[in-house]
């Protein structure tokens, strides 16, 4: 639990570029394997590994068949895989497990401190935690035990404080051990810049730590900051603004969450709900300053407190946009608000839908007489109905309207994101509100108008994080619809249209061909021409892979995508024996290029019944000539079948009936006189008639 808290709590920490020595963020793909990505979001060390932690002191651990090891920014091995598990780099060690036991290694990969340890954290201030019998401690790099293992949970060292749980609660112990904060809280964070966040009635659900009230204390305990102080001006009726008109009401608002520590003189924090100038305001995410000053969005370098007014609170949904009144930050945190609660209420929905799902099953189970699977389903929707009633009531004194709906807000914030894109073309937040209108149509279940705002978005701006985020939409998108998501026409659900879909994908081809999603939209569209039967069209996508893309991972389930279209072309009525050919070759070339393929079995497979189909042809040919007495016809396509699969049952059918028709020729022969030898015809003459096959 506690290695669990220390891992999470670096994970979201949001380190500089100084703290991990390389300024790369692990991201895991859409297909399961993770890499880094840049600033921009795209990916610089490709998605290969099944789990990868940040960069810390120049490396990174990674986990590459079932092992770690440490990568550098390049994504090259600098410790080769070999723990079972890693932990970050810090002062120059990192923890690993090997044999089921923690120690720490060096960045050479030799041992500091060999594995002895049930768990262990990271050195900071030259103190790592470990937990020994059940309990932490913390030791030195050459291995004392400097701080005796007796804490419940710890973090690690920060400021000469670290974070330590007993009998359930946080405190803050010194480098001696000794608790300088007492243990009372239910959550802690590290000092940062003299300040350290507590939490007094929280609860840890899973990962996540939710309610209770955050405020900031100094190293002995005392605190600092209770409260945010929030102040705008007095709005006079009809005022085009709220800046600089005459009067003002301060105000106060709980912190109820902290995403991280102070940096740079300033915390990210969400305050609660409060009243200010007669308008009722929802939470909202901004910055206070070590006073505990509102710098809402931290837009300004002002704060917001008793003496100096700088714009930034305020605002309700549409009245505001209509009335011109705030800055362009006030809009899109007014937009962020009215999405905030979609999102909330969003999640009520669901949760009444799983407990309708619930209630459904019991009833099911009722009648079949299952009454303890009854009761347990039942017990379980009575859960979600009274989660689903809590979260409403949250959301309701959140800024929300009893009984409202996610739509209602995430309408309210599709326009209001549209407004402001529209309204400020020259704005650089104009890419993250395009990129919202489009976030906004996909709550709403309108996915092309999410497209097309989308698109929009790649076509009027430069590559940016929300450019990278707009092309991986789009795919997803694409992808909803070639699983079969219907569209609607005049309210009438109607099947995707496949060639919207081709659409999508070369969009996203067209707009980054050499992006990491280009090669899959390319697959993509070959599955969406086979779902339409255009068969040609389908293989040249994925003959482009082949051709465009050699080095992706994708190339060997192009090749025998290839075999299989024309496979499944053989066996349609309007295809000549050709397709049976063509997917014989393409599964050839399949089998000589990826021997080692999961599909190699499968593809073997599918040559032998293309080759049966293929000599199937042949033989019903054969048949029809032998039946209607053409027999020297028939012979060459009974011919064809040995050639082409003579091991086969059609080879044996065929063999048999040529020895048959071999002999009723020669009889023929020797019947005709030579006069009337020319006049034979094989076609039209009454004997002998064709013989039946014996019963096979």
């Amino acid at each position: 639990m506690a290695f669990l808290s220390l891992f999470l709590f670096f994970a979201e920490s949001g380190f500089t570029q100084s703290d991990t020595g390389v300024d790369l963020r692990p991201k895991k793909a859409w297909w399961g394997r993770y890499g880094y990505v840049n600033n921009a979001g795209k990916f610089v060390i490709e998605p290969k590994y099944e789990e990868a932690l940040q960069f810390s002191d120049f490396l990174a651990a990674v986990k590459q068949d079932g092992k770690w090891g440490f990568i550098n920014g390049e994504g090259k091995f600098v410790i080769e895989p070999r723990y079972e598990e890693a932990f970050l780099f810090s002062d120059q060690a990192a923890a690993v497990k090997q044999d089921g036991k923690w120690g720490f290694i060096t960045r050479t990969g030799k041992y500091l401190i060999e594995p002895k340890y049930e768990s262990a954290g990271i050195f900071r201030q030259g103190l790592a935690a470990v937990r020994w019998e059940g309990k932490w401690g913390f030791v030195t790099k050459s291995g004392e035990m400097a701080i005796p293992p007796k804490y419940e949970q710890v973090y690690c060292f920060s400021e000469d404080r670290c974070g330590a749980m007993a009998e359930g609660k946080w405190g803050y112990i010194d480098r001696a051990g000794v608790f300088v904060v007492i243990p009372k809280y239910q959550e802690v964070l590290l000092f940062s810049e003299g300040l350290a966040a507590v939490n007094e009635g929280g609860t840890l659900d899973g990962n996540e730590f939710t309610g209770g009230k955050w405020f900031f204390i100094d190293p002995q305990g005392v605190v600092k900051i209770a409260e945010a102080h929030v102040s705008s001006a007095m709005v006079e009726k009809g005022a085009p603004s709220r800046v600089g008109t005459d009067g003002r009401q301060d105000t106060t608002a709980t912190i109820e969450a902290v995403e991280n520590g102070f940096r740079g003189a300033k915390a990210h924090v969400r305050i609660g709900s409060r009243l200010l100038n007669g308008d009722s305001q929802g939470p909202s995410w901004g910055y206070i300053d070590s006073k505990g000053d509102w710098l809402a969005e931290g837009s300004t370098t002002i704060p917001l407190n008793f003496t100096n007014h700088t714009p930034g609170e305020g605002f309700t949904f549409e009245s505001d946009i209509i009335g011109n009144r705030g800055t362009s930050a006030d809009i899109l945190q007014t937009a962020k608000n009215a999405e905030t609660i979609g999102k909330a209420y969003e999640q009520v929905e669901q949760l009444e839908r799983d407990a309708d799902e619930q209630m459904a099953a019991a009833d099911r189970a009722d009648e079949l007489g299952d009454k303890e699977v009854a009761l347990a389903a039942r017990t379980l929707g009575k859960e979600k109905q009274q989660e689903a009633r809590q979260l409403r009531d949250e959301t309701d004194k959140r800024g929300g309207e009893a009984n409202a709906n996610s739509i209602k807000y995430f309408e309210q914030a599709l326009k209001i994101y549209q407004v402001f894109a529209k309204e400020n073309p020259d704005d650089l937040r104009k890419t993250e509100a395009l990129y919202k209108v489009g976030e906004m149509y996909e709550h709403l279940a309108k996915y092309w108008d999410a497209y097309k705002a989308y698109k929009k978005l790649i076509e009027e701006s430069a590559a940016n994080q929300y450019w990278d985020l707009a092309i991986e939409r789009m795919f997803a998108i694409g992808n909803v619809y070639l699983a079969g998501q219907h569209q609607m026409m005049w309210k009438i659900p109607m099947p995707a249209d496949m060639n919207k879909v081709v659409e999508i994908y070369q969009t996203i081809i067209k707009s980054a061909p050499f992006g990491t999603y280009a090669p899959l939209a390319t697959f993509s569209c070959g599955l969406a021409r086979e779902k339409q039967k255009k068969w040609p069209d389908a293989v040249r996508f994925y003959e482009d892979i082949l051709d465009k893309y050699p080095k992706n991972d994708l190339i060997d389930d192009a090749q025998y995508q290839i075999g299989f279209v024309w496979m499944k072309a053989a066996r349609q009525p309007e295809y000549d024996q050709t397709a049976a050919q063509k997917g014989i070759e393409a599964f050839q070339d399949y089998l000589a290029r990826y021997k080692r393929s999961d599909k190699t079995e499968q593809a073997t497979e599918n040559i032998a019944m293309l080759s049966q189909r293929l000599s199937g042809g042949s033989l019903s040919v054969a048949r029809f000539y032998d039946k209607t007495g053409n027999y020297p016809a028939a012979l060459v396509y009974y011919n064809e079948v040995l050639t082409q699969s003579p091991d086969s049952t059609q080879g044996q059918e065929a063999r048999q009936r040529k020895r048959i028709l071999e002999d009723l020729i020669s009889e023929a022969k020797q019947q005709a006189s030579p006069a009337d030898k020319s006049k034979i015809s094989l076609r039209s003459n009454a004997q002998p008639q064709p013989r039946s096959l014996p019963n096979q």
